[in-house]
């Protein structure tokens, strides 16, 4: 998806400022996954069902050497996190409520 045609995507992707880091991950079956920690790099959260991790791919760990993820597209525009441009939590966690997601999602 461009983010050139989806506003709520382009006002969230992270232009140079730094997103929230994804502080743990329970999604243990994610190849991103290493003991816990995400190494995704930049991580993508939310859609028109939730707050699920659009970033999560089922298989073994392969990135165990990159630097821990921070959250650098969010569309989660009705969370109280959200800052009017992206998402401003302090950090976040990824875990299971309905699917693997943003369990720091609140609504406003």
């Amino acid at each position: 998806m461009s983010t050139d045609t989806n506003p709520q995507l382009r006002s969230s992707v992270d232009s140079g400022a730094r997103g929230p880091l994804v502080t743990s991950c329970r999604a243990a079956e994610c190849a991103y996954n290493h003991d816990g920690e995400c190494r995704a790099g930049t991580v993508s959260i939310g859609d028109d069902r939730g707050p699920y991790c659009d970033t999560f791919r089922s298989g073994d760990a392969q990135s165990a050497h990159d630097p821990p993820s921070r959250v650098t597209a969010c569309r989660m525009t009705q969370c109280v996190h959200w800052d009017g441009e992206r998402c401003a939590a302090g950090g976040i966690e990824i875990g299971y409520e309905w699917g693997v997601e943003c369990l720091t999602f609140e609504a406003a």
